[in-house]
């Protein structure tokens, strides 16, 4: 399905920037996601096919603590909740 966007300027000009990331981005329903991940830290926490994903108590990869702070990303228009988070460090 194609999408477009239309833009109009009363007065003056204009100016599409970006860089690599889009300025706007259009969230369009989809009935079967089929496998869209849900990444944290570029680890797959859930995909699109076993959403809605809730659970009692759910170990993350360690390795995602490691380095940089972790980002949550998808392709998916979701909201993320996250409650009760502990995080333990090995000693």
């Amino acid at each position: 399905m194609p999408i477009g966007i239309g833009l109009r300027a009363n007065v003056g000009r204009f100016f599409w920037v970006t860089d690599t990331d889009p300025l706007i981005r259009v969230a369009v329903y989809d009935n079967d996601p089929g496998t869209e991940a849900v990444y944290l830290g570029g680890q797959t926490i859930t995909s699109g096919d076993r959403l809605p994903f809730r659970a009692g108590s759910f170990a993350l990869p360690a390795m995602i603590f490691a380095g940089e702070m972790p980002v949550l990303q998808s392709n998916l228009f979701l909201t993320v909740d996250v409650a009760d988070l502990t995080l333990r460090y090995a000693r």
